[in-house]
């Protein structure tokens, strides 16, 4: 059955367009109900739950990668190491202040974090030979003539730092071949190099850190690491890493520092 109008009082007709008008606007009301128009309004704000804050932080973390872990961990080392750290670096940095057992521990302790596998368990060991690039500056610069250090601190900035997680590598290659000793030259001047009879001095490397000490203007020591079988003669199979510095009362990898 169609739809009819209904009827006015006492039999008179409706209104015109009075059917038409209700055939639109039922029309206009799907399934039965009116459709209010309301004036537009964004939905409200709401606060950022402190779970919602820590999953950015770990996503930032995360794209930043080993860079942001070495820059958070130095800055919260060098925080926490307060005044105590920066009376003794002008002391521990200097030529004249062999650092050579506290580096063999450090580099004791990364061979051993690395045999675990565990990533985890590598990462404080390894970041405790990272440093920050404004200090690692201030020490070329106050180290090296004006050239050299622009040079030097340019392959640092551009080849180590952003690659540090790369020292892992001679460590598991020491573990593989039984390599599991380490031993530590310091070279505190180009007398150090002259005196020093292994392999890496006399053939390898005696122009490069003769070099080095050349353009040095303030002497400062540079470590080198040697992870060797037991009991093995220098140079039998030695695993190289150099070289290291003290900058502000902490070991910091270099790289091969190549001019």
């Amino acid at each position: 059955m169609s739809w009819q109008p209904p009827q006015g009082p006492q039999g008179y007709p409706p209104p015109q367009g009075y059917g038409q008008q209700q055939q639109q606007q039922q029309q206009q009301m799907p399934y039965g109900y009116p459709q209010q128009q309301r004036p537009y309004a964004p939905p409200p704000k709401k606060g950022l739950g402190a779970g919602a804050i820590i999953g950015i932080i770990v996503g930032i973390l995360a794209l930043l990668g080993v860079i942001g872990g070495v820059v958070l961990y130095v800055v919260f080392r060098d925080s926490s190491d307060g005044s105590s750290s920066s009376s003794s670096s002008s002391s521990s940095s200097s030529a004249s202040s062999d650092q050579s057992a506290a580096l063999q521990t450090k580099a004791t302790a990364l061979l051993e974090a690395v045999k675990t596998r565990d990533s985890k368990k590598v990462e404080d060991p390894l970041l405790e030979f990272a440093a920050m690039p404004d200090a690692t500056k201030a020490w070329f610069t106050a180290t090296f003539d004006a050239k050299t250090a622009d040079d030097l601190y340019g392959y640092w900035d551009r080849q180590v730092f952003p690659n540090i997680a790369d020292l892992v590598t001679p460590f598991k290659t020491a573990i593989a071949h039984d390599a599991t000793e380490v031993r530590v030259t310091r070279f505190a001047n180009a007398a150090d190099v002259t005196a020093c009879q292994n392999d890496f001095c006399k053939y390898r490397e005696n122009g490069s850190l003769t070099k080095l000490f050349g353009a040095m203007k303030k002497p400062q020591a540079l470590y080198l690491v040697q992870l060797a079988k037991p009991g093995s003669k220098p140079g039998e199979d030695d695993q190289e890493v150099f070289f290291f510095a003290v900058i502000k009362g902490s070991f910091a990898y270099l790289g091969s520092l190549q001019m």
